[in-house]
């Protein structure tokens, strides 16, 4: 770890402190009034830097080497601020830090908080690439106090940035958004914006864009991501294009929209190679080997992870290394090479483990566990995946998510009101003008037919806002419709089910439903070798049965009941208060319904596929445990683990949770997810529902 030789808050008392800040303050701004030969320069050479960074190095350097013995000191600095960069970027690590060294004495012998916070920045973004995100943190929280005295908002936009990205690295998703809107607010604060305002503000949008990849917003993401892209091509930064690239691509990848994904990648790849971003350029061929990885092509995901951890490996880019370590694990598992493979990939896991890096880690072990499963090392399976879940729980608690949300709502409707008050700033001139003209128009009107046209004009203008708001509300309709609605099979999506549940009340309505002998049902179905289907019959054929096992679906369900496409062949049911005794026969005529008739592939000819489900299932309340102790979060988890187990043992049925008894500890340890352990214990009642004979092979 580089070692801070002086802390900034130890130097000087506050009040002391202030006044640096002050008279730094004065004197940037004497400099900057009329900006000396070097500091132009330099200034020339920045902007070089982002495109032919090792040509702007050599320059840099000869400008270093010509400076006078009497150069001021904030020459000297800024010099330092421009090339420390490129060198992390470049991969000569131990040449920034040497350079980090000088900056940092710079600031003792000048009392220069500015050259001491930054040079602390760069030691945290060293950090950061090596992986250990705890130091990083430690390093630039000893910069807060100082900045918070700082009217520099380029320096509070780089540290409060720097910040965002090491919280959104260990998963702690909210104080990552708060510092993020701080480097934003800083950027807004400005009166009169430069190119390194517009540049940093571009750095900024990418980072945000890239932490709601993190809390799986991908539209969001998308949207900053877009307004980012905007920028730096203006800007003609390639090396900040290629890392948003990389992050449409991560976007897209989540989508499954795989060939918008690789041509991401691609552009990433040749832009940091043709820039020599070596972190760019480790991160993409990284991404290319998880997008061949999808797409069955192993041996360019073997190629494309080799070349990642070579370039990881050799510049010290930990969590890079460790994600090329796993994909080329999973990769030789899939090719037949499983024990290396679990090796490798094992191998990879640790090196993320070690880093803290949840949101990472997270990822790593869902294609571990799916891997795990594809070779039949079921066990393994779902141990990766209980420890997967963990995570994800402590990633994802509902309380903080609704405050991160209520966060980025609050942010994005008050970018909004500013673009809002632009436009109406200008059409309130615009509005002005045309109220005068007509004004007049109408003075002379009501002159002449008094009464009788002023009624006629407030009727015509009732009927034209009456008119607006119709459309509006139409709009608004549609748009409510398309945002919870599955756009192939017009089901209800993920987003409506997560929407009604959040404004259940659930205390309550189990409550009535339980003394009534009725329980509200959660049923998971997943086709059966859906892969398959796609492969032999092709991907249209694909959203063929999709169609029509949602219609089969639909038409066997009540009104009061709820059918959602949970997202790719999964399906989820919500069944509102049925009778205990009656779960069996529903659940039953769900997969008599689909694996009873195959389903034709056109109305031409008699060609026709077919096509099985399994499900898991749960009663809530369940019998056996209090009527709030079982979320729904955790009901569904218990409904996916139930789902895993009639997969992995022969399909084509059902498992559902009907009913618990034990211990308060049992209990608590099914509650939490652990549904193997419950089974194994005899905790938990299961019932195994047997799907229609079928003479389908796969």
């Amino acid at each position: 770890m580089l070692i801070i030789a002086i802390h900034i808050r130890n130097l000087l008392p506050h009040w002391m402190l202030t006044i640096v800040f002050c008279c730094s303050a004065m004197l940037s701004v004497l400099a900057y009034a009329k900006p000396t030969p070097t500091q132009t320069e330099i200034t020339r050479l920045q902007k070089l830097g982002e495109s032919q960074p090792e040509q702007a190095i050599k320059q840099l350097q000869t400008l270093q080497q010509q400076l006078p013995i009497d150069a001021i000191q904030t020459d000297r600095r800024n010099l330092l601020l421009v090339q420390i960069p490129l060198y992390i970027d470049t991969g000569n690590k131990e040449q920034a830090k040497a350079l980090i060294a000088g900056l940092m004495k710079i600031g003792n012998q000048f009392d220069d908080p500015v050259a001491n916070i930054m040079a602390m920045n760069f030691q945290a973004k060293i950090l950061q690439d090596e992986g250990k995100y705890g130091e990083g943190l430690a390093v630039i929280e000893q910069t807060f106090v100082s900045v918070k005295l700082s009217d520099d908002n380029l320096l509070i936009n780089q540290v409060e940035s720097r910040a965002g990205e090491l919280y959104s690295l260990i998963g702690n998703f909210q104080t990552a958004l708060q510092h993020q809107l701080s480097a934003l607010n800083a950027l807004d604060s400005i009166k009169e914006n430069s190119w390194q305002s517009d540049l940093l503000r571009a750095k900024t949008l990418n980072s945000v864009g890239r932490l709601y990849l993190s809390l799986k917003d991908d539209d969001m993401a998308l949207s900053y991501l877009a307004k980012a892209r905007v920028l730096a091509q203006r800007l003609d930064a390639p090396a900040l294009v290629a890392s948003i690239a990389n992050n449409n691509g991560y976007a897209y990848a989540d989508l499954e929209q795989w060939t918008s994904a690789i041509a991401a990648y691609q552009e990433s790849l040749f832009i940091a190679r043709k820039v020599d971003n070596r972190a760019a350029e480790a991160k993409s061929l990284g991404n290319l080997a998880d997008a061949s990885l999808n797409q069955g092509n192993y041996s360019a995901c073997v190629q494309y992870s080799q070349q990642s951890m070579d370039i990881a490996h050799k510049d010290g880019i930990t969590i890079t290394e460790g994600i090329a370590h796993l994909n080329l694990g999973v990769c030789r598992m899939y090719m037949g090479q499983v024990a290396k493979g679990v090796a490798e990939a094992k191998l990879g896991v640790d090196f993320v483990r070690k880093t803290n890096a949840k949101p990472v880690l997270e990822g790593m072990l869902s294609d571990l566990s799916k891997a795990y499963e594809k070779v039949g090392l079921y066990q393994d399976s779902l141990k990766i995946l209980r420890e997967k879940d963990q995570i994800t729980s402590g990633l994802f608690q509902a309380a903080r998510d609704r405050t991160i949300i209520e966060m980025k709502v609050h942010y994005d409707l008050t970018q909004r009101q500013k673009e809002i008050e632009k436009l109406e700033q200008k059409n309130t001139l615009q509005h002005v003008e045309i109220e005068n003209k007509n004004l007049q128009r109408i003075i002379s009107i009501l002159t002449i037919i008094g009464i009788a046209a002023t009624a006629i004009g407030l009727f015509l203008l009732y009927r034209k806002v009456r008119r607006s708001n119709q459309r509006l509300r139409a709009a608004n309709l549609k748009l409510k419709y398309q945002s919870t609605r599955d756009p192939l099979t017009g089901l209800l999506n993920r987003r409506a089910f997560q929407n009604v549940m959040e404004s259940f009340d659930q205390k309550t309505e189990r409550r009535v439903a339980d003394m009534n002998g009725l329980h509200d049902v959660l049923v998971l179905l997943d086709i059966d070798h859906f892969k398959y289907v796609n492969d032999t019959y092709g991907h249209p054929i694909g959203d063929v049965v999709l169609i029509e096992l949602s219609k089969r679906l639909q038409n066997i369900l009540r009104e009061k009941d709820m059918l959602m496409r949970w997202g790719g062949e999964e399906f989820l049911i919500y069944l509102y208060r049925v009778p205990a005794e009656k779960v069996s026969q529903i659940i039953q005529r769900e997969l008599a319904v689909v694996g009873g008739t195959p389903v034709k592939q056109n109305d031409v000819d008699d060609a026709i596929v077919p096509v099985t489900i399994s499900a898991g299932y749960i009663l809530m309340p369940l019998p056996g445990i209090g009527e709030t102790a079982l979320s729904w979060e955790k009901a569904m988890q218990l409904v996916d683990v139930a789902l895993y187990m009639a997969k992995t043992n022969g399909r084509n049925q059902a498992i559902g949770v009907t009913s618990v008894k034990g211990s308060k500890e049992q209990i608590n340890a099914l509650i939490e997810g652990d549904l193997q352990g419950a089974v194994e214990n005899g905790t938990v009642v299961l019932q195994r529902i047997a799907g229609p004979a079928t003479e389908q092979k796969m």
